[in-house]
Order: C-alpha cells, then sequence, then structure tokens
C-alpha cells in the first residue's frame, strides 16, 4: 500500500509540470474538444489517466528497487519477522515432485546455516569485545534465534521424512539422509552458539580475566572455527561452482586439522600455567574450588571445548556434503 502511494505521490508531482503540455495534447489524439463537448469527456479523461499510468511506471520501473527500500525503511520489520524461519516454502505439496522438493529442502539447510552464522558472530563479538556488549539483550537475540533453529530443524525433518516415504529416485534418497544428517548438526551449533555468549556473560558478571596468553589462543581459535564455519555455509549454497566447492572442503580439511592441534595444544599449555599458579600463588591458590583462578580455568576450557564443538559440527556437514557429492573430496 504505501509502496502503491509513494509511485502516485511521484507521478503527480511531475505530472503538475508537465500537465499543461498534457491537456494541450488530448485534443489533437482523441479529434474532440473535451472542454466544449460533455461526450469527449470520458474519452479525454480515460486517455489522460492511461498516459499517466503508462508514463509513470516506464520511468519510474528503472528505480523500482530504490522505491523499495524507501517502503522498508518506512515499514521496518519487527523482530518476529525478522528473526522468522522463512521455510513457508517447504510445501507438502512438493513432495508429489520429489527431485524439486529435495532441492528445496537444500534450501531449507542453506537458510539455517545462515542462522548458524548470524548467532557465531555475536558470540565471537561477545568474546572478543565483552566490555561493549549489553549482555541481557544479545542473550534474548541469541535465545530467539535458537529457537528459530529449532523450528526449522522440526520442519526440515518432518520435510524430509515425507519425503523419504516417496517413490522417489537414488539421488533424491541420498538428498533425504544428507537433509537429516545436516540439520541435526546445525541445530548443535546454533545450541553452542547460544552457550557461548552465556560464558562470555558469565566471564564478565564475575569479573573473570585470561592471561595474555589465553586470550592469543582464544582469539586464534574463534578465527579458525569463524573460518570453518563460513567455507561450511558456503558449501549448502546452491551458487559454487564445482571447483568452488573442491576448495571449499579442502579447506575446511585443512582448518579442522588446525583447531583439534590448537585444542589440543591449548589445553596442555593452560594446564601447565596453571600449575605454575598454583605453586607461586599464596592468597588464592589455583586448586581450591571456588576460588576466582579456578572459575577462569574452567571457563576457558569450556569456552575452547564448545568452539571444538562447533569446529567438529561442521567438519560432520562437510563429510555429509562429501558423500552425497563424493567428486569434491577427490
Amino acid at each position: 500500500a504505501r509502496f502503491h502511494t509513494l509511485f502516485n505521490l511521484i507521478g503527480v508531482a511531475w505530472m503538475l509540470i508537465a500537465m499543461p503540455f498534457v491537456l494541450d495534447a488530448i485534443p489533437s489524439i482523441t479529434g474532440g474538444n473535451p472542454v466544449d463537448n460533455p461526450h469527449d469527456r470520458a474519452t479525454a479523461l480515460a486517455l489522460f489517466h492511461t498516459f499517466f499510468n503508462i508514463t509513470n511506471t516506464f520511468g519510474l520501473v528503472w528505480v523500482s528497487n530504490k522505491l523499495v527500500a524507501v517502503v522498508m525503511r518506512l515499514v521496518p520489520k519487527t523482530p518476529d519477522e525478522r528473526e522468522g524461519p522463512h521455510l513457508s516454502y517447504l510445501e507438502s505439496s512438493l513432495v508429489e515432485t520429489p527431485d524439486l522438493a529435495a532441492g528445496e529442502g537444500i534450501r531449507a539447510l542453506a537458510n539455517m546455516s545462515d542462522v548458524c552464522v548470524r548467532m557465531f558472530d555475536r558470540a565471537k563479538s561477545a568474546l572478543l569485545t565483552p566490555d561493549t556488549i549489553k549482555f541481557g539483550s544479545l542473550i534474548d537475540v541469541q535465545s530467539k534465534d535458537e529457537q528459530v533453529t529449532d523450528e526449522m530443524e522440526e520442519e526440515i525433518v518432518r520435510f524430509g521424512t515425507q519425503l523419504s516415504r516417496t517413490d522417489s529416485s537414488t539421488d533424491t534418497a541420498n538428498d533425504v539422509t544428507m537433509l537429516l544428517e545436516v540439520v541435526d548438526e546445525l541445530e548443535n551449533t546454533a545450541d553452542h552458539c547460544l552457550s557461548l555468549v552465556e560464558m562470555a556473560a558469565q566471564k564478565r558478571q564475575f569479573g573473570t580475566s585470561f592471561s595474555a596468553e589465553a586470550d592469543q589462543e582464544l582469539k586464534t581459535m574463534l578465527e579458525q572455527v569463524d573460518q570453518l564455519l563460513h567455507r561450511t555455509v558456503d558449501q549448502l549454497h546452491p551458487d559454487q561452482t564445482a571447483d568452488a566447492r573442491h576448495e571449499l572442503h579442502r579447506d575446511a580439511g585443512e582448518l579442522i586439522e588446525k583447531i583439534r592441534t590448537n585444542h589440543r595444544r591449548s589445553r596442555d599449555q593452560h594446564a601447565t600455567r596453571m600449575a605454575a599458579a598454583a605453586t607461586v600463588s599464596k592468597d588464592e591458590p589455583a586448586t581450591v574450588p571456588g576460588s576466582k583462578a579456578m572459575r577462569s580455568s574452567l571457563l576457558f576450557l569450556e569456552i575452547l571445548a564448545a568452539l571444538r564443538y562447533i569446529a567438529e559440527f561442521m567438519w560432520s556437514v562437510q563429510q555429509a556434503y562429501a558423500r552425497r557429492h563424493p567428486d569434491v573430496a577427490e
């Protein structure tokens, strides 16, 4: 409605300028005189209205995207609309054409993976720059997105189950298998992204700090998991060439090995640091349950573990995709 109003307002603005010329031209086109002859007025009015619509449409069609952007700013989406699952195209009727339905299921996975990226970006910001974060509202937003992924999972699993019962081709059956494997890994990823934000909030709440070495190890882990996540999400999107998919899978394989190695090294180095702290600390031994040092130590290890889990979930997605499309791993 607002687009139509904006469209007409722009048209009226330029027509007011051009109206004297248009009114002079109408009698020469119709061959009548609407001023003196009432019978010619209906024809002249119809011609004027038609001319207005045609010229206004032709003039504004080139900037329609700009008009849409203006309208979207005038009528912003509510948070619920913005965060919704957006899987309305997974209609039950699609199951009647299994090959098409399988493609739509993969598209739904891509949408779900985009939500996971959004959630991980928030978690990363919360861990790297906690002082700039309002954790109350951030946890609310993160929780809503986690609920979105739960709803997406339910819808995709229901759709995949219906599709598996059809008399479909082997390719479609393999697509369904991948669909059900991947959706579970994505939902697990969303759960851990929420946990990361909650742990970041806990870190600030208790005034917990990590050593410079631990902070650097955490930053490295975050960057590597972020890269693996994006390469996996790109793998799920349909607009990738065969060469690009092969490269994405290769990069993912290298990243998961780096993440596993760094996780083991960080745990070992952290254990060494804690042992040294326990030796030199007199006032608050690190080995005393409930102490600040112990709380910091456990929180650091929990964050590393959550990041490792997310990385393993993403690698499982890559493997599921490679089983369905073996050429990406060759």
